[in-house]
């Protein structure tokens, strides 16, 4: 709906219009508007590799199932090399791209949150369009891209494989209940950057989780802080944890810090959690607070440290 919500208006508009789509284009046309809303003399199916003359203009259409949707595809006009890419390449915020609203960032964030999981169904859809000459590509979210579309393409290449950006970087997000927790996050923070460490922190209790979820798949190495929470996680680290499992999080080095005055639980049932996920290497060292961070536990993150730092 947010690409078509508008179509049947048109199509009464335009009673001469033919509307052009694939077999599940159709379908998913006849759930939300009705069975009845076009007349088959008005649909033109086409496949892969079909292709539409408009006059100066010719259009090559390449499927591309699960891209996020079932119905998706990518149209290519052969005479101005213009890829019409659907969610592909597609980014939240503003449509300009300048110093102040760079392209990659808010990319990210959209491929992460609403493509993130169909990684193989993205490598198809580049394999394909890699014998192509393209000049622009016009996706269905944000600015057309004219300029540097190798990085673009760099860029999807390497998310759609869940491969870390910056693969020595690191995330720690905490969930904190009473502040000792996001206490002890800051205190792992500063002695990663005295290793020089290239380290973000989020606040998963503040944070939007799009932001949170973007941030995790962008680092090499992701360090999990969480208060025992009625001894289950604490909601907000529960929900991180749901949202990386559904985009198919993968491919990077965990750390574990937990907190629980009288009974914590918050790192056995992240590693449960995690155990969902696919080719993450858990540090072998935990850090276990019991309120506050001490002595103890302080020794404990710093093995944590030397750990994250020994790769």
């Amino acid at each position: 709906p947010d690409h078509s919500g508008s179509l049947m208006r048109l199509a009464q508009k335009y009673p001469e219009m033919k509307i052009v789509g694939n077999a599940k284009t159709f379908t998913l046309i006849k759930q939300f508007f009705g069975t009845g809303a076009l007349s088959e003399d008005r649909m033109l199916e086409v496949g892969e590799g079909s292709t539409i003359s408009l006059g100066s203009h010719r259009l090559r259409f390449l499927l591309a199932p699960m891209v996020h949707w079932p119905e998706v595809m990518a149209a290519y006009e052969e005479e101005e090399k213009i890829l019409f890419s659907a969610d592909a390449f597609g980014r939240f915020g503003s449509l300009e791209r300048t110093a102040r609203a760079p392209w990659a960032p808010q990319a990210r964030r959209y491929y992460y949150n609403i493509v993130g999981k169909y990684g193989a169904q993205v490598q198809a859809l580049l394999k394909k369009i890699s014998a192509l000459e393209i000049k622009t590509i016009c996706p269905l979210h944000g600015p057309m891209l004219t300029e540097d579309l190798g990085e673009y393409l760099r860029l999807y290449d390497l998310w759609s494989q869940w491969k870390p950006e910056e693969p020595e970087g690191i995330l720690i997000a905490h969930a904190s209940i009473h502040g000792n927790t996001a206490h002890a996050a800051k205190t792992l923070k500063g002695k990663l950057e005295k290793k020089g460490v290239q380290v973000n922190i989020c606040d998963l209790t503040v944070t939007d989780l799009s932001y949170a979820v973007a941030s995790a798949f962008y680092c090499g190495k992701l360090v999990l802080a969480c208060s025992t929470y009625d001894g289950g996680l604490f909601p907000p680290m529960k929900a991180f944890l749901d949202h990386l499992q559904t985009k198919g999080f993968r491919n990077r080095r965990i750390g574990l810090m937990e907190n629980g005055s009288w009974a914590p639980a918050a790192a056995r049932l992240m590693r449960a959690e995690l155990e969902k996920m696919k080719e993450l290497r858990l540090c072998e060292t935990e850090v276990s607070l019991r309120g506050a961070l001490n002595q103890t536990s302080e020794a404990q993150m710093d093995a944590l440290v030397a750990e994250l730092c020994a790769e």
